[in-house]
């Protein structure tokens, strides 16, 4: 009797974490707040995928909408840009003294996050897309592939 409750239960957690997993995978990435300071975007983002590929794909999908809904991706004169991707898990936070991002043009207060960037999206002087993510830096090449240049 006891080995049946103790394997009820272990299916029980197993499809229960396997559900979570399924979860995170699947949810949409939302975007919580977007800050600008002239060529540079800092956008503020739960549910952003884990696999740089995942990452760099969404991007891919998403920089139309980014750039009609939040302007991100907004040129300096040269044709520049700079957009961070920063996991808002953890949500505002108090200045502590840590290693924190201050939003200071937010009102009526500046506002903190912690720092952990999940995706940089720039552009080089030819237009190249180049994308920086954990594992490394890649770059979308002419023919729209993307190529892994920099191992982290």
């Amino acid at each position: 009797m006891i080995f049946k409750k103790i394997l009820l239960l272990s299916v029980f957690v197993a499809v229960s974490l396997s559900l979570a997993v399924c979860y995170h995978q699947n949810a949409p990435v939302q975007v919580i707040d977007v800050y600008h300071e002239k060529n540079f975007s800092d956008v503020l983002v739960l549910n952003f995928p884990d696999a740089d590929h995942a990452k760099i794909t969404w991007w891919l999908k998403n920089r139309a909408m980014l750039a009609k809904g939040y302007s991100v991706a907004h040129p300096s004169d040269e044709g520049h840009f700079t957009v961070t991707f920063w996991d808002f898990r953890d949500g505002y936070i108090q200045d502590d003294g840590s290693d924190i991002l201050c939003f200071h043009q937010a009102s009526p207060v500046p506002r903190y996050i912690k720092k952990n960037a999940v995706l940089e999206v720039s552009n080089n002087n030819d237009g190249t897309l180049i994308f920086r993510v954990y594992d490394g830096t890649y770059v979308l090449e002419k023919n729209g592939v993307v190529v892994k240049i920099d191992d982290r």
